[in-house]
Formats: C-alpha cells, sequence, structure tokens
C-alpha cells in the first residue's frame, strides 16, 4: 500500500451469464469469491488444452516432429473457434499469445471498518474505448 503498487490483470465481462454462473458455483464451494478473473482464465485454457489433445489424437500420428510442429497450429484453431469462453472471445496473435484489449488495475487498500488490507479495483483500461 505504501509504495502505490498498482497491479494488472486480464479483465472479463463480468455481465456475462458464464462468469456470473461459475461465480455462483465458485461461491457455493468456497463460501467467499472476490475476483473469478484467474479461475475463468484457467478453466477457458483447460477445455482449449483438452479440446486440443482429443483433436491431436484423433487427426496425427505421434511422430514428435509432427505432434510438435502440428500441436500448436491446433491450439490455435481450438481457440479460436470456440465460440464464447468464460472469459470473452478468445483471439490469439501468431505466437499464440491471447490478444487482450481489457485491463483492470487493482491496489491494496485498508477496510476501515475492518482494519484489514484487501486488493480493490481502481482502474479499467479498455483499448479502443
Amino acid at each position: 500500500m505504501k509504495s502505490n503498487l498498482s497491479n494488472p490483470i486480464y479483465s472479463i465481462d463480468s455481465e456475462s451469464k458464464k462468469y456470473h454462473d461459475l461465480k455462483e458455483v465458485l461461491e457455493k464451494q468456497l463460501h467467499e469469491v472476490s475476483s473469478i478473473t484467474y479461475s475463468a482464465l484457467a478453466y477457458d485454457s483447460y477445455w482449449i488444452a483438452a479440446l486440443s489433445l482429443d483433436k491431436n489424437n484423433t487427426t496425427f500420428n505421434n511422430s514428435s516432429e509432427n505432434l510438435t510442429k502440428s500441436f500448436k497450429e491446433i491450439v490455435v484453431e481450438t481457440a479460436e473457434s470456440l465460440d464464447e469462453g468464460i472469459s470473452g472471445k478468445i483471439k490469439l496473435n501468431k505466437a499464440g499469445d491471447r490478444i487482450g484489449e481489457n485491463y483492470d488495475f487493482w491496489i491494496v487498500a485498508k477496510d476501515n471498518h475492518t482494519q484489514s488490507f484487501e486488493w480493490v479495483r481502481e482502474h479499467n483500461f479498455s483499448i479502443g474505448s
């Protein structure tokens, strides 16, 4: 808090139905959830990996050279073919990294009622808005 650290994190659409469904499940199991960004990104990543492995196993033989070259292409195709993940529409660049346009910036703040410290969203940055 004293250093004024501002932590950027990929921002997901908190108004989507998929977001609310995941948050509801997590709240039932964990009893308290402040942010589900990491959970949503992990969930989408898991499904892209699982679907890509399934496509790889049914499409290609297991030669290591072919597997290495082709699997990256399969992951990109799989990610871009998903209608929409919990974290939103997934677009990848040529390197296979996610292209993101929205970021939240979080800071540590003190809750005056509980005297505890917590992360709070300070600002949202969206390219094109």
